[in-house]
C-alpha cells in the first residue's frame, strides 16, 4: 500500500479509535493486577499499592536543602540519610542511602514545600541495593492534579514496545515531616534497560535548560548519564546522519538508530499528548546507545499528558522532522501511529485509570502538601 494510500485509511481509523478508545469507560476487571515482570524490583512497582519511605538525616543536611543552597540545576552533594521502606506491614532496613532533591523549572520544589527525592543506595555503601534496585526516583506531581498521569503513560509505552519506566507510589517522611505521596518512577539507567534485554554502551539526557537536538555541534548540550563519559561519537554517528534528508537520509539512520522503537516513541508521545517531551518541547528524553552504538530514544517526564491532541505530523523535533520527510520513515511512522492507538484501546487505560486512582485515593485525601502546594521561589 502506497504511503498516501495508508495516510488516508489511517486517518479514518485514528479518528475512530481516538473517538471512543483509550479514556473511555470499559467493563471492569475483577482483580487488576499491573505489576509487570518477574525480577525482585517488580514489588516495587505496584501502582494498586502504596507503600511507605522514612527518610532520616542530620538537621544541618535536611537545612541544607533549602534554596538558594540547592536548586533545581544545582543538587549538590548527596546527603547521608538513613531509610526504611515498608511495603505491607513488613519493614526493610534501616539502610544507608544518599539523597537529592529531584525536579526541573515547573516541578522542583526545596524542602519548604512538597519535596521530590532521588534516592542512590550506593551513595556511602558499595554495591548496596533495595531488591535489585540502585537508584530511586520519587516524582512529587506537583503538575497532575490526578496523580495518575505518569502511570497511564508509562504502562502504554511499554505495551507498544518502547522501553519505558514502571511506576507505583508511596507516602513519603523526611526527619518525621510528612511529604506525601509520591510516584516511585523506575529510574532509567542500564539496570533497567537488562530487562528489556537492551545494552548501553552509553545513556544521554536531553532537558532543560538547552533543549538539545541533533545538530552538528550540540553533543555537550547533552547530559552523559551513564557509560562512556569520555566520548561522544556514538551521539556525533547519529546527529551526522540527520544531516541528510529524503532517502539518503533513510539509509544513514538506519545503520545508527533504531527507527522502529523511535517512531512507536513518537507516536506515543503524541498520543499521550505529551507536549513536555523530545517531539513539541526538545525536553525530557534519553538516548541510549547499545554495545554497537545503535540509538533508541526513551520517555521521561510524562506528567502532563493526556491534556488533549496536539496532531500528528508536526514536530519540533528534528528527528521526527525528517523521517516524515522520508517515504520509508513516513510509512513506518503512519504503522506505529496505527499500532499505539490499537494498543491504547485494548489496554482499557480508562479502567486502569478508576482502579489506580481508588487505590491510592485514601493516600491523596492525606496529602495536605500536594497539587495545590505554595511554589518555591525557585519557580517564580
Amino acid at each position: 500500500m502506497s504511503g498516501k494510500r495508508l495516510a488516508t485509511v489511517l486517518s479514518v481509523f485514528i479518528i475512530v479509535i481516538l473517538a471512543g478508545s483509550s479514556l473511555n469507560s470499559g467493563s471492569a476487571q475483577a482483580a487488576p493486577n499491573y505489576v509487570e515482570g518477574t525480577d525482585p524490583a517488580s514489588v516495587l512497582f505496584n501502582p494498586l499499592q502504596v507503600h511507605k519511605i522514612s527518610l532520616q538525616m542530620s538537621n544541618s543536611d535536611y537545612n541544607s536543602l533549602r534554596y538558594p543552597t540547592v536548586s533545581w540545576d544545582n543538587e549538590g552533594e548527596w546527603r547521608p540519610t538513613q531509610m526504611v521502606f515498608t511495603i505491607g506491614s513488613k519493614a526493610y532496613g534501616p539502610y544507608k542511602v544518599g539523597v537529592h532533591l529531584k525536579g526541573a523549572w515547573g516541578s522542583w520544589r526545596d524542602i519548604t514545600g512538597k519535596a521530590a527525592f532521588k534516592i542512590k543506595m550506593d551513595a556511602f555503601v558499595e554495591n548496596q541495593t533495595f531488591f535489585g534496585v540502585r537508584r530511586m526516583t520519587l516524582n512529587n506531581m506537583v503538575q497532575d492534579p490526578s496523580y495518575i498521569h505518569e502511570v497511564l503513560a508509562y504502562q502504554l509505552f511499554r505495551a507498544v514496545g518502547v522501553p519505558a519506566s514502571r511506576t507505583g507510589y508511596a507516602d513519603v517522611s523526611l526527619n518525621g515531616i510528612n511529604y506525601g505521596l509520591h510516584l516511585n518512577v523506575e529510574t532509567l539507567n542500564p539496570e533497567m534497560l537488562k530487562r528489556w534485554k537492551i545494552s548501553s554502551s552509553q545513556m544521554v539526557k536531553g532537558a532543560v535548560p538547552t533543549f538539545p537536538d541533533f545538530w552538528p555541534g550540540s553533543e555537550t548540550s547533552f547530559a552523559i548519564e551513564s557509560g562512556n563519559k569520555s566520548s561522544y561519537s556514538a551521539l556525533t554517528a547519529l546527529i551526522a546522519a540527520n544531516q541528510f534528508d529524503g532517502p539518503a537520509w533513510w539509509a544513514q539512520i538506519n545503520q545508527v538508530a533504531d527507527l522502529e522503537e523511535m517512531t512507536l516513541e513518537w507516536a506515543t508521545e503524541l498520543y499521550t499528548g505529551h507536549w513536555d517531551g523530545y517531539v513539541l518541547n526538545k525536553n525530557n528524553y534519553f538516548v541510549n546507545f547499545d554495545d554497537q552504538g545503535k540509538a533508541t530514544i526513551l520517555p521521561w517526564g510524562t506528567d502532563q499528558t493526556w491534556n488533549g491532541s496536539y496532531g500528528y505530523f508536526n514536530s519540533a523535533g528534528l528527528m521526527l522532522s525528517k523521517c516524515l520527510g522520508s517515504e520509508e520513515c513516513r510509512e513506518l511512522y503512519l504503522q506505529s501511529l496505527s499500532k499505539v492507538a490499537k494498543t491504547a484501546k485494548n489496554l482499557n487505560l480508562s479502567e486502569m485509570a478508576k482502579n489506580v486512582s481508588a487505590a491510592i485515593s485514601p493516600a491523596m485525601n492525606d496529602d495536605t502538601s500536594g497539587y495545590a502546594a505554595p511554589r518555591s521561589i525557585s519557580d517564580d
